[in-house]
């Protein structure tokens, strides 16, 4: 390497141009061929050099692209013979502080061009190694500037041989170097253009802990002159570039390695003797030589393994004596003589052959020519027989998968990015699924393969590849108009593989439970649940565009007497029509819900005075009030409507749809068909709540509060599976209240916090003195949202769990009601699974009633969902109560969650619940709420229940 001709390392002298020709177009040349100079010809003879130096000075001196290229060229060049060695090639140009050299022939012909990577593609590895880390190489001292600033800036800081890096809070995004100032000046950017727009990214980074070594192969790899070296975060320290690999050559470091070459060839003499040696105890690579003739002249241990002859039987044979028919024999020696005309090694490939006893084999094989006098060929197999029979049964298993598998690898630009992957193998399931013939795509890219402008999932399935992270997605793949439920997995060295199953069908019945969770089954109007999504983007869009939101809540007068004279049919035909209606009277942008029965709301937005609402609702009450023509014959109902008014009233959603219908049963008490806006009574209201908790707060210190416990039971098998904990309020003047009269008043305050901190404490005192008695029972107890989401819910649930340590965590229950889940689902989700770790069980309370959703429901790590008793208590006169409780169930079934009803009354509830597949129940016809003091003797006197 020292002493090898610089004629080895040039570039062939094939780029110059006339010295009168435009600086312009030089640059242009240069950042097409992606070169660094030019040469500058004039009548044969060279008369100068153009490289990225010179350009750069142009730009500094503002010179035009119409500048003659003699005006700035580098004159008179100097020249190296063709023969001089590496070394002192390159201390001729560091001593002269040129980075190209000019090789030259006989008569000072210009033969070729050496550049500095020319010289550190050609400089051996471990010189490099000698230099250890990248940290005591590197550039410190590089201009750094922000992405936005002209690029005229970068050019004036660049050094020489330098380059610039763009970063964003000390990052690396960008590098500006000698290549892309070419660019720059061949397209003529102005001085004010930013950066970002001239630099190269993205920008290839090491540590500075990383091996000079490594960075070099690097560099190799990717053909470009800088890497930037970055800290443990990320944050720029400065840059390698060649001509920091370069410094070997400024250090002797090569004199020293001649003296080590000599004795290097000491030492080959020895390894010459014991690579025999080393050959004959190589356990999985048979190794054999052979003359010109294909007689074997060495037969190592290994190849009697493979092969079952001796190498007595083998020396002096010809291969067609041994293991080759004659034929093969002939090809085997065709494969010799190529492999010394070439003067490289032939394969390494796959072939088939045979043992002595005559059973097949399959190797892969590589053969080479050993350099002397006498022709002499190594032929190296290694055996692949039992690789190839399992390939053989993956083969068979990939393609008789019964789901769609595809094999692709990436397709990189220049720069090393992943623009595109390519099929590359497919089974025949994907030919099923996908309805695409695998020798129409295989081959192909994937834009080619799916038809499409872009590339599908390109940057997930990039991720896997390079990373080797495996992904697994449900998506709409608009092509092929089908859901899939995609695995992805790497595969080779930068290529995945998929898997996908076609859930279609599935994503349709989802689609289909959506709707029916967002809309009425009987009037297709949005309802709770959609109508809270609404609610929030009004308000939101309100409190943007500065205007009116009215919320409206509208029950129909005289519609029970219609449905009970007439027939639910004829008044649910009745509805769609006050539906249809009521759609007729609003704007596309307004919303109109059904909320259960003859009750409705409406959402009304954009509305720039009170005037206009009120306009609208008079439209309303005049579509209602027309006769209907039902059954034969003509009905009329009316409308009571109540109106609040957002942001007059600046309440969240689920209490401005509260003032609303608070606001319509104030129409009705007026004398109905007419609204009513909402008047808040604030501090009335306010001083008359406030009072009221900071009684209750009162109660809560004296100890004035007990708790009833209502059994849950498994009508199924007959068994009491547990105990609601139900507060009551024993009220020194008003005797025994029930939690509606006093809870509502504390929900939304911080009192909720310490009254729901006493009922689990007084609940697991409870079940600890049960326990104790003989009586293990499960309990449960439900939590506000503002005790679920207040600071130190989990940390104060553990500590009471650990005062009653008697009590098995299992058998303490939360139970959350669903709006309370849904006001903020991160937060409950997170609290929820906390408590789950505590071993305790969590509830839904009142499933049902809320504004989840499927997608909310899915986030949610509870274990059961109760079924609010609103909906259970009618479900056998009401369809539609029937079909939600139907629904819920499925839902339970779907999601692997436990399904309780509540309000559970009638045998007939009981047996109902059990046909829908609901056997876990509570409810008055099961058992009222009672003191702790009359449980047991309730359990032990339970039987089955509902009783035939």
């Amino acid at each position: 390497m020292i002493d090898t001709p610089i004629s080895r390392l040039m570039t062939l002298h094939t780029d110059s141009i006339a010295p009168d020709c435009e600086l312009g177009e030089a640059a242009s040349r240069m950042a097409t061929a992606r070169i660094s100079s030019l040469l500058v010809v004039e009548a044969e003879q060279l008369v100068g050099i153009v490289t990225e130096k010179d350009v750069l000075a142009s730009l500094r001196r503002g010179l035009s692209r119409e500048t003659p290229i003699a005006a700035v060229m580098t004159s008179p060049v100097l020249t190296v013979p063709a023969d001089m060695g590496l070394r002192a090639a390159y201390q001729f140009a560091i001593g002269r502080g040129i980075h190209h050299l000019v090789v030259a022939g006989p008569g000072s012909r210009p033969l070729g061009i050496v550049t500095e990577s020319d010289f550190r593609y050609h400089l051996a590895l471990d010189l490099i190694a000698e230099l250890r880390l990248v940290s005591s190489s590197m550039t410190t001292q590089v201009p750094t500037f922000a992405p936005d600033v002209p690029f005229g800036e970068a050019v004036r800081a660049m050094e020489d041989g330098g380059c610039v890096l763009a970063l964003e809070d000390g990052v690396p995004v960008g590098i500006f170097t000698r290549r892309d100032m070419v660019r720059a000046f061949a397209k003529d950017l102005p001085d004010a253009t930013p950066l970002r727009e001239a630099m190269s990214r993205p920008v290839e980074m090491v540590g500075a802990d990383t091996p000079l070594e490594e960075a070099a192969r690097r560099m190799n790899a990717l053909r470009i002159r800088q890497l930037a070296v970055v800290d443990g975060e990320g944050r720029a320290l400065g840059v390698v570039d060649e001509r920091n690999l370069l410094r070997p050559l400024e250090l002797g470091l090569l004199d020293r390695l001649v003296a080590e070459k000599k004795e290097a060839e000491t030492r080959q003499r020895v390894s010459e003797e014991r690579l025999r040696a080393t050959l004959d105890n190589t356990p999985n690579v048979a190794v054999q030589w052979y003359d010109a003739t294909g007689r074997v002249i060495y037969w190592n241990r290994a190849s009697e393994g493979l092969y079952g002859f001796t190498a007595g039987e083998a020396l002096g044979k010809t291969l067609d004596q041994l293991i080759h028919t004659p034929g093969e024999t002939r090809e085997f020696l065709a494969l010799c003589a190529r492999a010394q005309a070439s003067g490289k090694a032939v394969g390494p490939a796959e072939y088939p052959t045979r043992h002595k006893d005559g059973s097949p084999r399959t190797v892969i094989a590589t053969i080479f020519a050993l350099p002397g006098d006498e022709p002499c060929f190594v032929c190296m197999d290694v055996d692949i027989t039992a690789e190839k029979a399992a390939m053989d049964r993956f083969r068979l298993l990939f393609d008789n998968m019964s789901e769609g598998v595809a094999l692709h690898e990436l397709v990189f630009d220049a720069a090393g990015a992943p623009i595109n992957y390519r099929i590359v193998g497919a089974n025949p399931r994907f030919e099923e699924l996908t309805g695409l013939r695998r020798a129409d795509v295989v081959g192909k890219t994937a834009d080619l393969a799916y038809g499409l402008d872009e590339v599908p999932y390109l940057e997930e399935f990039s991720r896997t590849a390079l990373e080797g992270k495996p992904l697994q997605f449900e998506t709409y793949f608009a092509p092929l108009k089908r859901y899939f439920s995609i695995s992805v997995a790497p595969w080779g060295e930068r290529g995945f593989g998929t898997i996908f199953l076609d859930i279609s069908d599935r994503k349709r019945q989802e689609q289909l439970l959506e709707h029916m969770a967002h809309f009425d089954a009987l009037t297709q109007l949005p309802n709770r649940v959609l109508l809270a999504d609404r609610m929030h983007l009004a308000t939101a869009r309100a409190d943007r565009a500065k205007d009116l939101l009215a919320v409206c809540y509208m029950d129909l007068d005289g519609f029970k007497a219609i449905n009970d004279s007439l027939g639910h049919e004829v008044g649910d035909r009745m509805l769609v029509e006050v539906a249809e209606r009521m759609r007729h009277c609003v704007r596309a942008g307004d919303t109109v819900a059904r909320l259960g029965g003859d009750e409705f709301a409406l959402l009304l937005g954009e509305l720039i005075s009170i005037e206009e609402c009120e306009k609208a609702l008079h439209r309303l009450l005049e579509a209602v009030a027309r006769p209907f023509g039902l059954a034969g014959r003509s009905c009329t109902v009316s409308a009571s409507i109540g109106v609040t008014l957002y942001p007059m009233d600046g309440a969240d959603a689920d209490t401005l749809l509260r003032h609303a219908d608070l606001a319509m049963y104030m129409a009705k008490q007026a004398g109905r068909n007419r609204f009513h806006i909402f008047d808040p009574e604030h501090d009335r209201r306010t001083r008359f709540h406030q009072e009221a908790v900071a009684r209750i707060g009162h109660a809560l210190e004296r100890e004035e509060f007990v708790l009833f416990y209502q059994p849950k039971v498994d009508m199924r098998h007959g068994t009491v599976v547990g105990l609601e904990a139900l507060i009551r309020w024993q009220h020194p003047q008003k005797g025994l209240l029930p939690p509606g009269e006093f809870l509502p008043l504390v929900d939304e305050t911080d009192l909720a916090v310490p009254l729901g901190d006493w009922v689990i404490d007084r609940a697991l005192r409870q079940m600890a003195e049960w326990k104790a008695a003989g009586l293990d029972l499960s309990v449960s107890v439900n939590v506000a949202a503002r005790h679920l989401q207040h600071e130190g819910f989990v940390e104060r649930l553990a500590a009471a769990l650990a005062r009653h340590g008697a009590v098995a965590p299992e058998n303490l229950e939360l139970e959350i009601l669903e709006t309370a889940a849904l006001a903020d689902v991160s937060l409950a989700s997170r609290v929820i699974d906390q408590v789950r770790r505590l071993g305790l069980r969590v509830a839904l309370d009142d499933f049902g009633t809320g504004y989840s959703s499927l997608t909310y429901l899915k986030s949610l790590p509870v274990d059961i969902l109760k079924v609010d008793q609103s909906f259970v208590r009618d479900m056998l006169e009401d369809a539609e109560d029937l079909a939600i409780v139907e629904g819920i169930i499925g839902l339970a079934t779907v999601f692997r969650r436990a399904v309780i009803a509540e309000g559970v009354e009638t045998a007939a509830h009981g047996t109902r619940l059990m046909q829908l597949g609901c056997h876990l129940a509570q409810g008055y016809g099961i058992a009222r709420p009672m003191p702790a003091e009359a449980v047991p003797a309730w359990v032990r006197g339970y039987t089955a229940w509902p009783r035939a």
